[in-house]
C-alpha cells in the first residue's frame, strides 16, 4: 500500500470523527494509527469484520447494539472474533445500551506486531 493511500485513509477517518463530534475528533487525533497498522486494517475484504472496522474508524467504538438493530447481525460476538481472528487487536468494555441494561463495547487496542505474531494460528516446525 502506497504511503500517500495510508495517509488519506487517516485523513479521512479524521474528518469523519470531526462530524459525529469535535471533542472525539480531537480525542482521536491524539492517538495515531501507524501505517502499519492501518495497513493491516486495510488488508481485511470480508463483509462482517470490515463492517466493524469502519464502523470504529468512523465512531471510535462499537456496541453490540450496533451490531445487532444497525447491521442485523444476530450474534454480534461473532462480528468482533472475526476482526480479532485478522490480528486487530480490540479492548472489550462495557457500556449502558437503549434500555439500560449493560451492553458489550469495543474499540482498537494497542497495536503490537509481534505480540499478534504469536498468537495468529497454528506454528509448525520441521522435522529435522
Amino acid at each position: 500500500v502506497a504511503d500517500e493511500k495510508v495517509d488519506s485513509i487517516f485523513k479521512s477517518e479524521v474528518q469523519m470523527m470531526e462530524e459525529v463530534s469535535p471533542y472525539k475528533a480531537k480525542e482521536k487525533t491524539m492517538m495515531n494509527y501507524s501505517k502499519e497498522f492501518l495497513e493491516l486494517l486495510n488488508s481485511v475484504k470480508e463483509k462482517r469484520p470490515r463492517t466493524v472496522i469502519d464502523h470504529i474508524l468512523k465512531y471510535g467504538f462499537i456496541t453490540t447494539e450496533d451490531l445487532k438493530d444497525k447491521y442485523g447481525y444476530n450474534h454480534p460476538p461473532r462480528a468482533i472474533r472475526d476482526v480479532r481472528e485478522h490480528g486487530i487487536p480490540l479492548i472489550t468494555y462495557r457500556v449502558e445500551g437503549s434500555d439500560g441494561r449493560k451492553i458489550g463495547a469495543y474499540k482498537f487496542g494497542e497495536y503490537n506486531k509481534q505480540e499478534i505474531q504469536k498468537k495468529q494460528g497454528a506454528q509448525f516446525y520441521q522435522k529435522n
